[in-house]
């Protein structure tokens, strides 16, 4: 079971999708990484008040949602399975966040190319990114 650990929507049970082609980031790791985000000489509280965060590999939206509930201002995910995007919207639905999320079907690895006269959907550029790959895989050094 994968839930949100803190904020607004602290107890919240994610909806994962069948099989093991998405692995969520473990409670416990979730936990870690933002109590570090939190303790940072660089980052504090104001990290998240508002920040548009990045999940680059969103699978179920744990860490973009987690960031969310703990008072980020908007979350932008990409993903490409299709299990893993249809969990992503139930999640981003049932937290009610509908306007604070967008969700890119796409493989981060290439998005969308935006010409310098467009002006891109959704808030950008994020302040935080998350990169948390599927393992087993070339895509840690592609992303980055």
């Amino acid at each position: 079971m994968v839930r949100i650990i803190a904020g607004a929507r602290k107890g919240r049970v994610l909806v994962t999708p069948e099989g093991s082609a998405t692995r969520p980031t473990a409670d416990r790791v979730r936990q870690a990484l933002f109590d570090m985000l939190a303790h940072a000489p660089w980052g504090g509280a104001d990290l998240l008040a508002g920040a548009h965060v990045l999940d680059a590999f969103a699978g179920t939206g744990a860490l973009g949602l987690e960031a969310l509930s703990r008072g980020a201002g908007h979350a932008t995910f990409f993903e490409t399975d299709r299990a893993a995007l249809a969990a992503l919207r139930a999640n981003i639905r049932a937290c009610g966040w509908e306007n604070r999320c967008t969700v890119i079907a796409r493989d981060v690895t290439a998005p969308p190319r935006i010409k310098a006269d467009q002006t891109p959907a959704g808030p950008v550029p994020a302040s935080l990114v998350f990169v948390d790959p599927p393992y087993r895989m070339t895509l840690p050094a592609r992303a980055l």
